[in-house]
């Protein structure tokens, strides 16, 4: 389980690879094999790790979590240009794009005066967003709501390089 901190962006873990060592050591001394060391070890889990997520970005697959855990995957969906009542556009949904918006403001003043912001529109996958998701639909944990998946930049940046590099991959909506 991860407890973010209200001070920073970090996540504090119960459990992490130090602890998955300590239960593989016992198990295999107690079966009468030798472990490996832990920094053999932590090359395994990182190179299956990245295996996974390979898997699941560039093939379009989706991990199904032991125990009922649900599924991960890679989500798309699009997002609706909103309007509000005083006919402004709605971007809490939207993402920002800031190299093209500081590009705005070195040319334009007035723009960064009033902190015009220039929001990604996705052109390129007709409008589509793509992200990690954790479907819990199958997971049958108790208060399974409260719990949410964040992913490391790299896997976030993983999605973008393969769908920049292969026009032909397709997600699930």
């Amino acid at each position: 389980m991860a407890v973010r901190s209200k001070n920073r962006g970090i996540y504090k873990s119960d459990y992490g690879i130090i602890d998955m060592y300590r239960h593989y050591r016992n198990t295999q001394k107690n079966k009468g094999i030798e472990p490996v060391d832990i920094s053999t070890y932590r090359k395994i889990i990182k190179s299956y790790n990245i295996q996974i997520c390979d898997y699941i970005v560039k093939e379009s697959g989706e991990l199904r979590l032991p125990h009922r855990l649900g599924y991960l995957r890679i989500r798309k969906f699009k997002t609706k240009l909103k309007l509000d009542h005083n006919g402004q556009l709605i971007t809490r949904h939207l993402q920002p794009n800031w190299k093209a918006t500081n590009k705005l403001w070195e040319e334009n003043e007035n723009a960064k005066k009033e902190k015009k912001i220039v929001w990604h529109t996705n052109k390129h996958t007709n409008g589509y967003y793509y992200k990690w998701y954790w479907d819990k639909r199958a997971c049958n944990i108790t208060n399974h709501t409260v719990y949410s998946l964040v992913m490391s930049r790299d896997n976030k940046r993983n999605i973008a390089r393969t769908i920049n590099e292969n026009e032909n991959i397709d997600y699930y909506e």
